[in-house]
């Protein structure tokens, strides 16, 4: 009886450690919508930043993204950004529909089986507004380059956090 006594209060001890542990690794806050966005525009007004803002405009930019964050995460955000500027291009200059294939899009005439896209859907090609994270209107697609890590807790091992984790960060 003493022996079953205690086992049951070593096991107990263990789970009551376990709990305990758990709780002191994750310390995410869960923040509003107004406090998300006053924290985004908030380091927009500052002059000690936290994060800058970084859109892929040429090659060199792509080269740091590679130094900052993850192949994966730069070959994503490099298709992104190509796919919504493909849409944009296609839908608002040349009047016609984006056909959203496996990676990069085409422009296509429209018809019964092609319809236009919403280019600046965040689930598709666009970005969540870094100033409104939880508006559904999307922006260029971008990554938020961490410039000091000690300012910030990010749960991304990598000075970068892209957009289409941002929501998830929130």
């Amino acid at each position: 009886m003493n022996n079953l006594y205690f086992f049951g209060l070593l096991i107990l001890l263990i789970l009551l450690l376990a709990i305990m542990n758990v709780k002191q690794t994750e310390s995410f806050i869960t923040l509003s919508r107004e406090k998300a966005n006053l924290l985004m525009l908030k380091n927009a007004k500052t002059n000690d930043k936290i994060f800058k803002i970084n859109i892929l405009k040429n090659k060199e930019d792509l080269k740091n993204c590679f130094k900052k964050g993850s192949y994966e995460n730069c070959t994503k955000l490099y298709i992104r950004k190509k796919n919504y500027d493909s849409c944009i291009k296609c839908q608002e200059e040349e009047k016609k529909c984006y056909n959203d294939l496996d990676t990069l899009g085409e422009c296509d005439s429209c018809g019964d089986n092609l319809k236009k896209n919403n280019c600046y859907d965040t689930s598709k090609y666009a970005c969540p507004n870094p100033h409104d994270v939880f508006n559904i209107k999307g922006v260029q697609p971008y990554y938020l380059e961490i410039i000091d890590k000690n300012n910030i807790n990010s749960p991304y091992d990598q000075s970068a956090l892209f957009c289409w984790d941002l929501e998830n960060y929130f």
